[in-house]
């Protein structure tokens, strides 16, 4: 894989995940934001604008579903990732950073 210069299965998955969410955040795919899908009230060091607040879960199953799995991911991109102004340049911006 390595010589080929494939990215992993996990990797395409997290990247899919992300770019899906960079749809429904900037309104280009019919994909509703749930309403307890929020934005933090106060900023910290580790805040950009574009960071939602992590929800707790109780039990594995939602833990790993859609949501709190992508916003967890979503929330440790760096700020840069965000300075993209289109899809395609959010997903070089994945890219870059190997994820």
């Amino acid at each position: 894989m390595t010589t080929l210069e494939w990215q992993t299965l996990e990797s395409r998955r997290k990247s899919s995940r992300l770019s899906m969410f960079y749809k429904a955040t900037h309104g280009k795919a019919a994909v509703n934001i749930p309403s307890y899908v929020r934005r933090p009230s106060t900023s910290t060091r580790q805040y950009h604008p574009e960071k939602f607040t992590q929800i707790s879960t109780s039990t594995d199953a939602y833990k790993y579903s859609y949501i709190p799995r992508t916003i967890t991911d979503w929330n440790s991109l760096p700020p840069e990732a965000f300075q993209a102004t289109s899809l395609e340049c959010f997903k070089q911006q994945l890219r870059r950073l190997q994820l």
